[in-house]
């Protein structure tokens, strides 16, 4: 019979064909988070600091070191929908996802405290949705908590990650996309209309 090896993120170091988000932890480790639509998976995978050497292959291709994956099947990532990824200086990773805000403290003892999703039932939080995150100098998480396909009720939040305390920012928008810039002035995109 034939021995069929299945390519997911639940089996491999591919995190998905679909890759939404992106970045460099504190110290230099590549992040990324995507989803497998065919197979109803996505994961989180990271790529160490001393692993992000490009190494050709005899022949063509290359290695591009070993990936550490954290798969929706065997871990708490509450979407397969990705739209956020942040870290704060205690090497917390931070996802926005479309079933919340998911903290991951990938080295936290006991086990237990590695995951948490904040949802609307467990925090302030308006709907699951989280598009958007961004760190300013004093590792406050801010948040666009809005929908990607209803728009009309989404907020601005600043979250102390010290305390866990949530301070809801009103603007009378509908925040799209969160960044925080020099001197820690957060610009935020809206949804429909009002710029930048």
């Amino acid at each position: 019979l034939p021995h069929f090896n299945i390519v997911k993120p639940s089996t491999t170091g591919v995190p998905g064909e679909e890759v939404r988000v992106m970045g460099f932890d504190p110290a230099g480790n590549l992040w990324i988070g995507g989803r497998w639509a065919f197979w109803g998976e996505s994961a989180l995978a990271m790529l160490s600091a001393d692993q992000l050497d490009y190494h050709p292959l005899p022949g063509g291709g290359f290695d591009t070191g070993m990936w550490r994956v954290w798969s929706n099947v065997h871990y708490p990532i509450p979407s397969p929908y990705l739209f956020g990824l942040a870290f704060t200086s205690d090497g917390t990773v931070w996802l926005g996802t479309e079933g919340g805000l998911t903290r991951f403290r990938p080295n936290a003892h006991p086990p237990e405290e590695m995951w948490f999703t904040y949802t609307p039932a467990n925090s302030p939080l308006v709907r699951p949705e989280i598009l958007s995150l961004a760190v300013d100098s004093q590792d406050n998480l801010w948040i666009s908590n809005e929908s990607s396909i209803q728009w009309g009720n989404g907020v601005l939040f600043k979250l102390n990650t010290k305390t866990d305390q949530f301070t809801q920012i009103n603007n009378g928008q509908h925040p799209w996309g969160v960044s925080v810039g020099n001197k820690d002035h957060v610009f935020i995109s809206m949804t429909s209309s009002g710029g930048v």
